[in-house]
Protein backbone atom coordinates (compact mmCIF):
# COMPACT_ATOMS: atom_id res chain seq x y z
CA UNK A 1 0.00 0.00 0.00
CA UNK A 2 3.28 1.93 0.84
CA UNK A 3 4.60 1.70 -2.18
CA UNK A 4 1.80 2.28 -4.15
CA UNK A 5 1.08 5.93 -2.57
CA UNK A 6 4.74 6.58 -3.32
CA UNK A 7 4.46 5.99 -7.02
CA UNK A 8 0.95 8.31 -7.30
CA UNK A 9 3.19 10.95 -5.76
CA UNK A 10 6.29 10.28 -7.61
CA UNK A 11 4.02 10.36 -11.12
CA UNK A 12 2.80 13.89 -10.35
CA UNK A 13 5.58 15.39 -9.49
CA UNK A 14 6.98 13.91 -12.84
CA UNK A 15 3.84 15.37 -14.34
CA UNK A 16 4.10 18.83 -12.44
CA UNK A 17 7.66 19.31 -13.42
CA UNK A 18 7.05 18.92 -17.65
CA UNK A 19 3.96 21.12 -17.54
CA UNK A 20 6.17 23.70 -15.27
CA UNK A 21 5.70 27.08 -17.78
CA UNK A 22 8.54 29.32 -16.88
CA UNK A 23 6.93 33.29 -17.33
CA UNK A 24 7.79 34.81 -20.73
CA UNK A 25 10.11 38.57 -20.58
CA UNK A 26 6.51 40.26 -21.14
CA UNK A 27 5.69 38.92 -17.82
CA UNK A 28 9.15 39.57 -16.31
CA UNK A 29 9.17 43.34 -17.74
CA UNK A 30 5.38 43.37 -15.74
CA UNK A 31 6.50 41.87 -12.50
CA UNK A 32 9.52 44.60 -12.70
CA UNK A 33 7.18 47.74 -13.39
CA UNK A 34 4.59 46.63 -11.11
CA UNK A 35 7.56 46.13 -8.14
CA UNK A 36 8.97 49.68 -9.16
CA UNK A 37 5.84 51.59 -9.14
CA UNK A 38 4.27 49.56 -5.71
CA UNK A 39 7.80 50.13 -3.90
CA UNK A 40 7.11 54.32 -4.08
CA UNK A 41 4.03 54.64 -3.27
CA UNK A 42 4.69 55.85 -0.04
CA UNK A 43 1.63 58.40 0.66
CA UNK A 44 -1.59 56.27 -0.21
CA UNK A 45 -0.39 53.80 2.28
CA UNK A 46 0.11 56.25 4.91
CA UNK A 47 -2.69 58.12 4.10
CA UNK A 48 -5.10 55.36 4.36
CA UNK A 49 -3.65 52.61 6.90
CA UNK A 50 -0.07 54.73 8.27
CA UNK A 51 1.50 50.79 8.14
CA UNK A 52 -1.90 48.85 8.58
CA UNK A 53 -2.34 46.43 11.64
CA UNK A 54 0.45 45.09 12.97
CA UNK A 55 2.91 46.53 9.76
CA UNK A 56 0.90 44.03 7.75
CA UNK A 57 1.23 47.17 4.55
CA UNK A 58 4.61 48.97 5.41
CA UNK A 59 6.37 49.32 2.93
CA UNK A 60 10.14 50.10 3.03
CA UNK A 61 9.71 53.98 2.30
CA UNK A 62 6.81 54.32 5.27
CA UNK A 63 9.46 51.85 7.37
CA UNK A 64 12.39 54.53 6.70
CA UNK A 65 9.92 57.77 7.09
CA UNK A 66 9.08 56.01 10.62
CA UNK A 67 12.50 55.25 11.68
CA UNK A 68 13.46 59.13 11.04
CA UNK A 69 11.12 60.97 12.33
CA UNK A 70 9.21 58.70 14.65
CA UNK A 71 12.67 56.90 16.26
CA UNK A 72 15.24 59.67 15.54
CA UNK A 73 17.26 57.24 13.76
CA UNK A 74 18.52 59.56 11.09
CA UNK A 75 21.37 57.78 9.45
CA UNK A 76 19.60 54.52 9.70
CA UNK A 77 16.86 55.69 7.62
CA UNK A 78 19.39 57.26 5.29
CA UNK A 79 21.19 53.72 4.85
CA UNK A 80 18.18 52.10 4.01
CA UNK A 81 17.18 55.17 1.17
CA UNK A 82 20.41 54.57 -0.14
CA UNK A 83 19.60 50.91 -0.68
CA UNK A 84 16.34 50.91 -1.70
CA UNK A 85 17.77 53.59 -4.58
CA UNK A 86 20.32 51.12 -5.43
CA UNK A 87 17.72 48.44 -5.82
CA UNK A 88 15.16 50.59 -7.48
CA UNK A 89 18.17 51.16 -10.00
CA UNK A 90 19.27 47.93 -10.40
CA UNK A 91 15.73 47.09 -10.97
CA UNK A 92 14.90 50.05 -13.35
CA UNK A 93 18.16 49.52 -15.56
CA UNK A 94 16.72 45.56 -15.81
CA UNK A 95 13.26 46.93 -17.38
CA UNK A 96 15.29 49.84 -19.70
CA UNK A 97 17.52 46.84 -21.39
CA UNK A 98 14.74 44.52 -21.76
CA UNK A 99 12.71 47.25 -23.32
CA UNK A 100 15.67 47.96 -25.76
CA UNK A 101 16.50 44.35 -26.32
CA UNK A 102 12.79 44.33 -27.54
CA UNK A 103 12.89 47.22 -29.67
CA UNK A 104 15.78 46.38 -31.44
CA UNK A 105 14.37 42.75 -32.68
CA UNK A 106 16.92 40.82 -29.66
CA UNK A 107 20.47 39.16 -29.99
CA UNK A 108 21.30 39.59 -34.13
CA UNK A 109 25.40 39.11 -33.47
Amino acid sequence: MRTDTYRLDEKAQLERRRNFKSPSREDLQKIRTNFIWNFNSFALVYVLTSGGPGGRTRLPMLFAYEEAFHYGQFGYAAAMGLVMVAVISLLLALFLVGRLTDRTGGDEA
